[in-house]
């Protein structure tokens, strides 16, 4: 489930009424919680503050999350340019 997804259930809110108080149609809350579309830092901005005034706390991080579908991450971070590190921790020490 998406983190939007979650958050809007957590809000006991609409996609209507989420876009309304964003500034977004609900065709937009449904494509960002699908994971078709990506909202824009300022639309996420938006969101944090609707949560918050619901005493929810919200994070960037946390809306922007890779999340999971069927098992697998979901498209923009399963991207070819996304690229594990390389080496750890203990081979740059020498240890």
């Amino acid at each position: 489930m998406s983190p939007i997804l979650q958050l809007r259930k957590r809000l006991k809110v609409s996609q209507a009424d989420l876009g309304a108080a964003l500034g977004v149609t609900q065709s937009a809350i449904s494509q960002y919680e699908k994971g078709t579309s990506v909202p824009s830092p300022e639309i996420v901005r938006r969101l944090i503050e609707f949560a918050k005034t619901a005493g929810i706390e919200v994070s960037f991080e946390s809306i922007y999350a890779p999340s999971r579908k069927n098992g697998a991450l979901d498209r923009a971070a399963a991207s070819d340019d996304v690229q594990p590190p390389v080496g750890s921790l203990d081979e740059e020490e020498g240890v």
